[in-house]
């Protein structure tokens, strides 16, 4: 129990205030002002020897074995990095920016187009000028100064190279105050007097209170209608895609209508002119979820190409080049989405209760032949069906960083929402009070935040809130952060791959791998505290139940968690089914109450490894096999404090070795203390 103690002490009194207070995980050296990793010596590893692994009885599983690999196996790929440890493990060395900032960029000062700090007006036109000056320019930084900014409505950034950048957190306060008034409706695009395209959207906006349906309406026929979102926040917003509009007419009547529970019905109308052209490819930029600060790109005009690309070849994991129908319209260097629609074989493997998700990645072109498309990096999954791939436009390059910002208002609103951004770094922030989520970072790849604060959101507890992470990101990276009462961080979903989350400290929030499939994601050297209060599900590593048909499988194969500190109310580990080859190494998990891992429903071929599990309530399992579809797992050179036993439940590891149950252990720091680091030294010599 003085362990327990002393680490829940360390966390909790660590908060957001920066203190320097010693990190067990990092060496004893703070988060926030840690100096750059050392390069590990390289040294064998000699905890434990390497052990040669049979391969995995699959007599019950649902489908053979796809992803565990032995050191020695012809079976890996490009995809694969042999460790120091013999384990086989996902490469993770590209997570991060692939190009650095550009240093050439013009600033761009919002004083200079009407922002004043401290003055309690609206800078929002000011800093918007700015931003629309730097698109302009080509790229630039727009700065703002020391002092409070007040803004009032929500800023968009869709050009390439445009970093929003204050004077860093200590100077600079983004104070964020959108008003609607209690019955508002309110269309916010087309704005009045503009001419509507199929580039363009329709966005309505009104007030939350008791919000129960929007209803859009064009030319006095009802083209959409949604319910409002009560599953853990008020959404209030409406985005309708311009691009699938039919009105008719050279000018469309748009009617807003929003119903709310006490029977009350309020509505806004603008008439504008409507031009029919096609839509003109990257220029469709928009979200479902409003942010403070919005950075759009465009992933959806290729979808309405008049001759799709697809896949003539299936594309397996660890494949760098995928046959196609054809390569017209593509250039080398083209980021592009491949999409399918998840056929009923991988339904059936994965035991989803969810029937309607698309696996999907973001890619570059490196190479083209008439019919093949070599691709930056390999495959890290199979693609059943027949993928289709498009061309889309990130918003590349720039960023935001230096400031803290504060929500003045309980909305719904993400503090900085992305879609479609590619190589963009995010740091020096502290995002006190957001409405909803502090980063909402989705369809992004490379991209990067750092060494920054976050605190409770105004909605807490609730679905859709609280989270940081990855939501459908690629090789993207988060490390050195402070958070508390986050629900959700890290939050990985959505067919998220090749992410590294690391040495960060996470007081009152879970790991959770939450939806969709999420695979091949690294957390390391990070500190959670599961405590519940915020929303957290109260294990420190959650993966969703497949039969939960709202989220479908949360975490696909091979995520890897690995030396990280954990206090958790419940179980350190939660593997809640469909789960493969997961590999949990290195750590020190302390749980309150009951076992140290749990694994369930088709969960399979883990290797848990080098793990030091502290059971607090002195008479639960170390690793509990819920149900006996649970074969491969490996248990090697555990150590393990307070448990009743090894092991209990249906099933039962296939490998359990050099597991100790009783006195403190007395082991080394693991080489390497950081997997990503190593890996990334490896694949540059």
């Amino acid at each position: 129990m003085r362990n327990f103690r002393v680490i829940r002490l360390l966390i909790l009194t660590a908060g957001l205030a920066g203190c320097a207070v010693q990190n067990p995980v990092t060496d004893s050296k703070p988060v926030q002002t840690a100096a750059p990793d050392a390069e590990p010596t390289p040294s064998p590893f000699a905890q434990y020897p390497v052990q040669e692994r049979a391969p995995t009885d699959t007599s019950r599983l649902r489908h053979a074995s796809g992803y565990r690999h032995l050191a020695s196996s012809d079976r890996l790929t490009k995809a694969d990095i042999v460790g120091p440890d013999g384990i086989v493990y996902p490469d993770f060395s590209r997570a991060g920016l692939q190009q650095e900032p550009r240093t050439d960029l013009k600033t761009f000062r919002v004083e200079d187009f009407g922002a004043v700090a401290d003055d309690a007006k609206d800078d929002a036109p000011g800093i918007q000028a700015a931003i629309d000056a730097a698109a302009e320019a080509g790229g630039g930084i727009v700065r703002m100064g020391k002092g409070t900014y007040h803004v009032f409505t929500p800023l968009t950034i869709t050009a390439n190279h445009t970093v929003l950048q204050g004077a860093g957190k200590e100077a600079t306060t983004f104070h964020f105050d959108y008003k609607l008034e209690r019955e508002e409706v309110r269309i916010v695009s087309p704005a009045e007097g503009q001419t509507l395209t199929r580039n363009d959207h329709i966005e309505v906006h009104s007030h939350p209170r008791r919000l129960e349906t929007h209803i859009l309406y064009v030319n006095g026929k009802e083209l959409f209608r949604r319910k409002a979102d009560t599953s853990g926040g008020e959404r209030f917003s409406l985005v309708y895609p311009a691009i699938h509009m039919q009105p008719g007419t050279d000018t469309v009547e748009i009617k807003a209508v929003v119903e709310r529970f006490d029977g009350t019905r309020t509505e806004a109308v603008r008439t504008v002119a409507f031009d029919p052209a096609p839509a003109k490819p990257g220029t469709q930029r928009f979200s479902h979820s409003v942010g403070a600060i919005q950075i759009l790109g465009d992933s959806f005009t290729g979808r309405h190409a008049k001759t799709k690309i697809t896949l003539t070849e299936p594309a397996k994991r660890g494949d760098t080049e995928v046959r196609v129908s054809h390569t017209t319209g593509l250039s080398v260097g083209d980021p592009i989405l491949m999409d399918v629609k998840a056929d009923e074989a991988f339904l059936a493997q994965t035991a989803t209760a969810r029937k309607d998700f698309h696996p999907k990645v973001m890619l570059q072109v490196k190479g083209l032949e008439k019919t093949k498309i070599l691709l930056d990096r390999p495959l890290r999954m199979d693609f059943p069906g027949t993928p289709t791939l498009r061309k889309i436009y990130p918003v590349m390059g720039g960023g935001v960083e230096g400031f803290t910002f504060v929500q003045a208002r309980k909305q719904w609103i993400n503090a900085i929402q992305t879609h479609t951004v590619m190589n963009m770094r995010f740091r020096d922030l502290r995002i006190q009070k957001p409405g909803r989520n502090p980063l909402s970072m989705g369809m992004a790849l490379h991209c990067e935040l750092k060494d920054s604060e976050f605190g409770r959101p105004w909605f807490s507890g609730g679905g859709g809130t609280g989270y940081l992470g990855f939501s459908g990101s690629w090789e993207c990276l988060i490390e050195n952060i402070n958070a508390s009462e986050l629900r959700h961080a890290p939050v990985i979903q959505a067919w998220a791959s090749g992410n590294v989350f690391r040495k960060s400290r996470l007081v009152k929030s879970d790991a959770n791998y939450h939806m969709l499939w999420a695979h091949e994601n690294l957390i390391e050297q990070c500190e959670i505290d599961a405590a519940r209060g915020s929303g957290s599900y109260g294990y420190a590593f959650f993966a969703q139940k497949p039969e939960v048909d709202i989220h479908g499988p949360g975490g696909g194969p091979r995520n890897v968690i690995y030396h990280n500190l954990t206090v958790s109310p419940r179980p350190a580990v939660y593997l809640g089914g469909s789960n493969e080859n997961w590999i949990i190494a290195h750590n020190t998990f302390t749980v309150e109450k009951g076992p140290g891992m749990v694994f369930r429903n088709h969960s399979f071929d883990h290797i848990i490894w080098n793990n030091t599990l502290n059971i607090q309530d002195g008479s639960s399992p170390a690793f509990f096999f819920e149900t006996a579809d649970t074969p491969g797992i490996e248990l090697v050179g555990n150590h393990v404090l307070g448990a009743g036993e090894l092991t209990g439940g249906e099933g039962s590891p296939t490998l359990s070795q050099e597991n100790i149950i009783g006195s403190e252990p007395d082991r080394p720091l693991p080489f390497p203390p950081s997997l990503y680091l190593w890996q990334k030294q490896q694949t540059e010599r």
